[in-house]
């Protein structure tokens, strides 16, 4: 499709958004909210569960980086077959943004239930320090490592990232500084 778009249309930036679902965070975030919710059952934090750490751990990373820049590749291929050398347009490489509050910073306490109840951030403390600190961080240096593998592969390929990381500071879910609706 983007070969076609491409044909008809001058392109100068394709915006690539990749590589979450790929390590499986929407599990991730469910874990991390039923260790919450359920923290006796659950027995430890999500960030140290054994299928949390497979996920990202670095076999894991090591083949999602590979496959996004398979991504990168392929669409520099398209664009490309559209009529494009590698220098004429850019990639726009976002990465993930940090949108949960640090547990000082946390508007509701750990204890009880109204982080998720009336927050809809139900983290415990490690767990959302986890997030902001080393998984949200670990995804967007999986994208970086992949877009200079692509460009290792195609060094006329212009990619530039769109650090949005930090991005919601002061706005991210539940934070004490960050005014509510209703």
């Amino acid at each position: 499709m983007l070969q076609e778009f491409a044909q008809a249309h001058d392109v100068k930036m394709v915006v690539l958004s990749i590589g979450a679902n790929d390590l499986n965070f929407g599990f991730i975030i469910g874990k991390c909210v039923t260790s919450y919710l359920l923290p006796s059952a659950v027995g430890s934090f999500c960030k140290d569960d054994a299928y949390v750490q497979n996920w990202v751990g670095s076999n894991t990373t090591q083949v999602v980086r590979a496959n996004i820049t398979q991504g990168i590749i392929n669409i520099a291929t398209a664009m490309q077959n559209a009529g494009y050398e590698d220098d004429e347009w850019t990639l726009g490489l976002q990465y993930y943004v940090n949108v949960l509050a640090e547990p000082s910073a946390m508007r509701y306490a750990e204890a009880g239930y109204n982080r998720q109840l009336k927050g809809g951030c139900g983290f415990r403390d490690e767990d959302a320090a986890w997030f902001g600190d080393k998984l949200i961080p670990l995804f967007n240096q999986t994208l970086s490592a992949a877009a200079a593998d692509a460009q290792a592969e195609r060094p006329a390929l212009r990619v530039v990232t769109l650090d949005s990381q930090d991005s919601f500071a002061g706005r991210t879910l539940c934070h004490s500084s960050a005014d509510r609706m209703g």
